[in-house]
């Protein structure tokens, strides 16, 4: 091949193909057109001179010029910034938004039993004396339930509640595998332990000490475990019931959203972790550390209800594959 017949022969198509590609934000449909067609074009001029010349610089000029040109035409990647911000503002959200209804009976199953479960422990030395000796329960209610916040640095403290917490809402969403019928089950558990320690304090008149030191933090912890319960049922009912789609597409959709709840959680519990860590056993009077609670509390359901319902209005599925993988380059 005559390499210099070739360049002169195709030059005017690659500078024009160069500059569509440097004005591309102002480009009327017709050159739009006109850069598709030339993309190609010179796409296929770089395979002739990969094939038929051995002129590296003219291979790396028009490879560049194609990937730019490539760049321009399919779109750019999503920055991560941009992602990111998507996340937290309509995949996560929406996600917890179409559960609510799930995360609400959630809620309140694990509140009834543990009211209930809390007052008999609470009304039946019989019961006492079968968890714990005299005693024991002594030592539980006036130090070791207290100490238990204080006793280690802040720090490490907050980072061992925060694995900690993210491994049982993480195993809430895991037991969706089986139907999410080991969940009820993890949920009850963890009821029993709070109406227990709820109980045994309530029998020595210190239930204000047991909701001082809980609620700060536990709101919001709570709040995220009752949120993962709900999400891994409802994958786990999807199996049951997946609507009017096939039950693999609806299972890999709910799926994919389940995810996303994870990974939220991470935050969420991680905010949790630092209240229960430098909160709760601060030297703050009672009601500004159960007011940082109820804030918090506050500010996730608001942030939950108003992004939540904004992305479900615009159809939002929370389907981390439905998220756009390019924006426009223009």
């Amino acid at each position: 091949m005559d390499i210099d017949a070739f360049v002169a022969a195709h030059r005017p198509v690659w500078d024009r193909l160069d500059y569509l590609v440097k004005n591309r934000s102002s480009l009327t449909g017709v050159e739009v057109d006109e850069l598709v067609d030339l993309y190609q074009r010179v796409s296929t001029h770089l395979s002739i001179v990969r094939s038929s010349s051995n002129d590296p610089m003219l291979a790396g000029r028009l490879s560049a010029l194609v990937a730019r040109a490539r760049s321009a035409v399919t779109g750019a990647h999503t920055p991560a910034w941009r992602e990111l911000t998507r996340f937290f503002t309509v995949t996560f959200p929406v996600v917890a938004y179409r559960a609510r209804w799930w995360w609400l009976a959630s809620s309140a199953a694990f509140l009834v039993v543990a009211f209930v479960m809390g007052a008999w422990v609470a009304n039946n030395p019989e019961v006492q004396a079968a968890i714990a000796s005299p005693e024991e329960i002594t030592q539980l209610v006036e130090e070791d339930f207290a100490d238990y916040y204080s006793e280690n640095p802040a720090a490490s403290f907050a980072s061992r509640v925060w694995v900690n917490n993210a491994w049982v809402s993480a195993l809430m969403i895991a037991y969706s595998v089986l139907l999410g019928l080991p969940i009820p089950y993890a949920l009850y558990a963890n009821a029993e332990n709070v109406a227990v320690s709820g109980g045994l304090m309530a029998s020595r008149d210190k239930l204000d000490i047991f909701f001082g030191l809980i609620m700060p933090h536990g709101l919001l912890e709570l709040t995220a475990v009752f949120l993962a319960a709900a999400v891994g049922m409802r994958l786990g009912w999807t199996v049951v019931d997946p609507g009017p789609r096939k039950r693999v597409e609806a299972l890999a959709e709910q799926g994919r959203a389940v995810m996303s709840v994870a990974l939220g959680l991470v935050v969420v519990l991680f905010v949790s972790g630092l209240i229960e860590a430098f909160v709760t056993p601060s030297g703050l009077p009672t009601w500004a550390r159960v007011g940082i609670g109820v804030l918090a509390e506050a500010v996730f359901l608001t942030y939950v209800i108003v992004f939540g319902r904004r992305a479900l209005a615009r159809n939002e599925t929370g389907d981390l594959e439905r998220a756009p993988d390019v924006a426009p380059s223009a």
